[in-house]
């Protein structure tokens, strides 16, 4: 059978089996629920700053998009040292030599995002 026939002859709607959906929800559970609880407590607080006026509720605002618009800057940051981290420590691991610069230059670009 050919890709092109598999893929039209694929239904578009169907109901994952039990296996399946238990291996996607220990996968999309944990983002789900990061997710909902950062929800939750950025209009928690909106909510409890609006009661204190609308000036208060206008200083919010520029904060959280202030913070949103840097958030980027620091994610990709921390994913940087989640990659290449472990790989620095086996390294030193394996050697026995520490790798200063390596940790020190994403130590650096870590405070400078966190300052900036």
């Amino acid at each position: 059978k050919s890709v092109a026939k598999e893929a039209s002859s694929a239904p578009l709607i169907s109901i994952p089996t039990m296996a399946s959906f238990r291996q996607f929800t220990q996968y999309a559970a944990p983002i789900f629920f990061t997710i909902l609880g950062k929800s939750v407590v950025y209009n928690g607080i909106a909510v409890s700053v609006g009661r204190m006026g609308s000036v208060a509720l206008a200083a919010h605002q520029v904060l959280l998009r202030s913070f949103f618009f840097w958030t980027p800057v620091g994610d990709s940051v921390g994913m940087t040292s989640q990659v290449f981290l472990p790989g620095i420590i086996a390294e030193e691991r394996k050697t026995g030599m520490p790798q200063r610069g390596a940790k020190r230059l994403l130590f650096g670009v870590g405070v400078v995002a966190g300052l900036v």
